[in-house]
């Protein structure tokens, strides 16, 4: 008698599947293709494409992986070749490739490579209208593709690479609902006469940015209807006036997050002005006050702040309790009106 397999569908309709020892029946291999694709989909790409050793029928199965999730950190190479190996990798995926439509494609690159490969790369997805785009890079020497910014398909995006946006003065990104740029450097054409950027984000719903650039822009205006949650990081913060900040805030904003909050002047200034615009702004999480002993601390060490600094932080608080209810630590709830 043969083993008998049970393939669970759903808790409502359960079917048998028999594979007989004796004859060695290869059933995995007579799924539909569509289902093929979706176990393979699910494995890491380096993974999928070994399948293809597995039997004749199993050589091209692999092409029709709708998910790319690719790191260049293949420990199975030797190190002298791992670079060209990887970009002969990177590079057999795309051609051979018989989905025309890619729900992600996410690339880590440790190693240093041509900027027009990875131009030519990132095209490839957008070519197969990839919805899912992640890049992971430490080289500031690219100038990302302008149809990037008129992909219609992309609904999440996600950018830890120091590259450059060449934009044009507004661009406009139809299915965007998920951004995250991390030291990213917009570089691009203002609205004429001024140092204005403008970007279009009909859906866009959760917006995140650290340590971006703006070079040679004072002002970028985010229109984003639907946004519900935008964070904001930076490390060496030099603006002296909140005024020349991108300008965020928009009427569905509710929650902030500040998550490395340095109680300089320049980020009270910035928390004022998100919960002066915010109309619909409800919460603000990570502010915090020095404690009386951190005040002596800095004294002792000749850490005082001017006296215009302190009565205007003084202010900033007084002016937040009358706004906002404090939580719990570091949690700001914006009061109900009466």
């Amino acid at each position: 008698m043969g083993t008998q397999f049970l393939i669970d569908s759903n808790q409502s309709k359960k079917r048998r599947i028999t594979y007989d020892e004796n004859n060695g029946e290869d059933i995995i291999s007579y799924l539909p293709e569509c289902i093929t694709s979706r176990i393979l989909s699910r494995l890491p790409t380096k993974d999928a494409l070994r399948t293809c050793v597995l039997s004749k029928d199993w050589e091209h199965k692999w092409t029709g992986i709708y998910n790319i999730d690719i790191d260049d950190d293949m420990r199975f190479v030797l190190k002298k070749t791992r670079k060209t190996s990887f970009i002969n990798f990177v590079d057999r995926i795309f051609f051979l490739s018989r989905n025309s439509t890619l729900k992600r494609f996410s690339l880590r690159c440790h190693l240093e490579y041509k900027a027009h490969r990875m131009i030519s790369w990132i095209s490839a997805a957008l070519m197969r209208n990839v919805a899912d785009l992640e890049i992971v890079y430490h080289d500031d020497d690219v100038v990302l593709p302008a149809r990037l910014f008129s992909c219609t398909s992309l609904t999440t995006m996600k950018l830890k690479w120091p590259c450059f946006f060449r934009v044009s003065y507004q661009n406009l990104f139809s299915s965007l609902k998920s951004l995250y740029l991390d030291r990213t450097k917009f570089l691009g054409e203002c609205v004429p006469g001024t140092r204005k950027l403008v970007f279009d984000f009909p859906v866009l719903e959760t917006l995140e940015l650290q340590n971006c650039e703006w070079l040679k822009v004072n002002l970028v205006e985010i229109n984003a209807p639907a946004l519900s949650m935008f964070k904001w990081c930076w490390d060496d913060y030099d603006y002296d006036e909140v005024e020349s900040l991108p300008s965020c805030i928009v009427s569905h904003l509710k929650e902030v997050r500040f998550r490395s909050f340095s109680e300089s002047l320049p980020d009270y200034r910035m928390a004022q002005f998100l919960w002066t615009n915010a109309l619909r702004l409800k919460k603000i999480v990570g502010l915090r006050r020095e404690s009386s002993e951190e005040r002596q601390r800095k004294k002792i060490f000749g850490q005082v702040r001017e006296e215009s600094e302190e009565k205007e932080i003084e202010n900033f608080w007084a002016k937040l309790k009358t706004v906002f209810k404090h939580k719990e630590h570091g949690i700001f709830v914006k009061r109900k009106k009466r």
